[in-house]
């Protein structure tokens, strides 16, 4: 036996039982991975590789269209309701309660070495995500965000001197999620812009006529089920959030173009990970999750390339693989309904931990140690707030506005707060591109529960969702956590805040 090979066997010697590797994609489409969706505009080799080894769930769903909620959800096995972070901390949210137990923390207590590597401001360590991390590194103290190629670096020089014993490392990208102009060359953007100059008019023409009427989020199918009336024609740039927007750039498929070079700039992180933990002999016998916080709408609602705004199918769903020590039950592919917060009781049956009581998802493993059908009837989804675009008409501002969903493996529905109201909307498509607005009266006893539920949900949290300070002119961040040395000050977050388009104009 060689020394490089008695080496790599000494060490494996020493570890008790598998890695936990999370490898999370920011803003990614389910329908942008080639092992979700054979129509895949992006090229995603290595996540297609990864799946092959993997367990693949098809129907996975994020509780919330925003980073931190869904994080903390992910890392904590409860909805946003249980863990308290149901908007980001920069409109007004909360952190993450010492008093919750993370996985970080019940995998560093067992001798596991922990680092987290993201790539957001939105995952600042005020958040309290960090708890149990030994090394959480995150974007400069100026620093809005930072490429995902930045973020890997980091990863892959820690990993490296994990020498001795188990670790679980978290890897977050942010390079699907906007703005986009950073993976266009300067003479694309030139070439775009020109074009635009010549079409823009006609352009004009025919959004004013397609929109004289009315819209039903964005999504022009079916004018009898419409939910909002526009009294002005609304432009593509209206409908494009101003952080996305790239001046005198108004063609969809341009943006479109963008996202998927993001994405397929992930699949390299991905991939570089995935060989690093081979060279390191580490890759069979990981536990390996890769997922997303959320996905993107790109045209489907009234509001263009962003996200928070809806419980939608393309906002909520996202890409979910995990893949078993010695690639067990790889090729099983469930379509039963999970959610991330189904995550940490999964990974925490396979590692044969017990979970803490707080846990409200499901282990995902049978009795049997398979996965089979273990998900859920129904999950609730919920959008971030209610944001003042012109292209929206939602109503009341803020996390008041927020729409609640639930969601069957057969339909969903939707409420959405206007004004002194409440409207219930039901989708039978799976794209959720035509809704109806729902018929008590001709609904079945299941259908009726549901829309109980629905009510139940909003009923009972309106009181803490009214106590969110909003409009924020300044943040109004409240921390229970003790991390002076990675505050900011409020003038310090607001810059941030701007460079990411997470300010809304008053």
């Amino acid at each position: 036996m060689g020394k490089a090979m008695f080496l790599a066997a000494f060490l494996m010697g020493c570890r008790a039982g598998p890695d936990v590797v999370f490898l999370t994609i920011d803003t990614l489409r389910v329908d942008h991975v080639g092992a979700f969706s054979s129509k895949s505009p992006a090229k995603t080799p290595n996540i297609d590789a990864l799946a092959k080894d993997s367990v693949l769930l098809s129907s996975a769903y994020s509780p919330i269209s925003v980073t931190g909620p869904a994080f903390v959800t992910l890392h904590t096995g409860m909805d946003p309701k249980e863990h308290g972070v149901v908007i980001n901390m920069f409109r007004g949210g909360v952190p993450l309660s010492d008093s919750t137990d993370t996985l970080a923390e019940m995998l560093v207590n067992r001798g596991y070495s922990t680092g987290a590597f993201v790539s957001g401001f939105t995952l600042h360590p005020q958040l309290n995500l960090d708890q149990g991390f030994e090394v959480y590194s995150y974007p400069a103290k100026k620093q809005a965000r930072r490429l995902g190629k930045e973020t890997l670096s980091e990863t892959l020089d820690w990993m490296q001197w994990q020498l001795f014993g188990n670790y679980f490392v978290w890897f977050h990208t942010y390079d699907p999620h906007g703005p986009w102009d950073v993976w266009a060359t300067k003479e694309e953007l030139e070439d775009q812009k020109n074009k635009n100059k010549d079409a823009l008019k006609s352009k004009q023409k025919e959004q004013a006529s397609d929109d004289k009427s009315t819209t039903i989020h964005g999504a022009h199918k079916d004018k009898s089920s419409y939910i909002y009336t526009h009294s002005k024609p609304i432009s593509n740039k209206e409908r494009i959030p101003k952080y996305q927007y790239i001046q005198g750039i108004e063609e969809p498929s341009f943006y479109e173009k963008m996202y998927v070079r993001g994405v397929e700039e992930s699949d390299k992180q991905v991939g570089a990970i995935l060989e690093q933990l081979k060279k390191q002999g580490r890759y069979d016998n990981a536990l390996i999750v890769l997922t997303a916080d959320h996905g993107e709408s790109f045209t489907e609602r009234d509001l263009w390339f962003d996200h928070g705004t809806f419980p939608s199918e393309e906002q909520l769903h996202v890409p979910l693989l995990i893949k078993l020590p010695k690639n067990q039950q790889s090729g099983t592919n469930v379509d039963s309904l999970v959610g991330l917060k189904d995550i940490l009781p999964t990974v925490l049956g396979i590692l044969q931990i017990d979970a803490p009581a707080q846990v409200t998802g499901k282990n995902l493993l049978g009795p049997g140690g398979d996965f089979s059908e273990q998900g859920s009837a129904y999950l609730m989804g919920e959008s971030s707030h209610c944001k003042k675009e012109r292209s929206l008409e939602c109503s009341p501002l803020g996390p008041e506005g927020k729409v609640f969903a639930l969601r069957t493996p057969q339909t969903s529905m939707w409420l959405s707060p206007q004004a002194d109201k409440n409207l219930i909307w039901s989708f039978k498509d799976s794209e959720e591109s035509s809704a109806e607005l729902f018929d008590a009266q001709e609904a079945s006893s299941k259908e009726q529960d549901y829309l109980e539920r629905l009510l139940s949900e909003r009923r009972t949290r309106m009181d803490s969702l009214t106590a969110i300070q909003w409009p924020q002119k300044k943040t109004n961040s409240k921390t229970t956590n003790n991390k002076s040395s990675n505050s900011i000050t409020e003038e310090e977050e607001m810059e941030l805040l701007k460079q990411l388009g997470y300010v809304d104009d008053e």
